[in-house]
């Protein structure tokens, strides 16, 4: 029994650890997602493809959070079956997160930041 709580602990860090990982790479850019001015202006040009960029932030901090609250239950002093039993209630929380942003997430836009981008003349300028 306790190695199928170990296992199950395990399974959990290792994909709390994936989330981390993905947050990482998708910060340092290493994701490749083409920003130009025409793939962002063909989201906007029809009205059904409106994005909601309130969303995106939203669900980038949810999804922080949950990996620090995860990250807090991880190096608490609880008792191992109350660490699970905190696990189990982040999981559903990390179920319904990840129903509540499925589009989001499914989106090339998840976890990019706003990018800077180089006109010809030189400057920067925000897209």
């Amino acid at each position: 029994m306790a190695l199928l709580f170990l296992a199950y602990g395990l399974v959990l860090a290792v994909f709390a650890v994936a989330l981390f990982w993905l947050i990482l790479r998708a910060y340092k850019g290493k994701i490749d997602v083409s920003y130009d001015d025409y793939s962002l202006e063909s989201e906007y040009t029809s009205e059904e493809n409106v994005i909601d960029l309130s969303a995106f932030r939203r669900a980038d901090m949810d999804g922080l959070r949950l990996l620090q609250e995860y990250s807090r239950i991880e190096s608490s002093n609880l008792s191992e079956r109350d660490k699970l039993k905190e696990i189990v209630i982040w999981n559903k929380e990390l179920q319904d997160y990840e129903e509540k942003n499925r589009k989001i997430i499914q989106s090339r836009g998840f976890l990019k930041p706003v990018q800077l981008q180089v006109s010809k003349s030189g400057h920067l300028t925000k897209i």
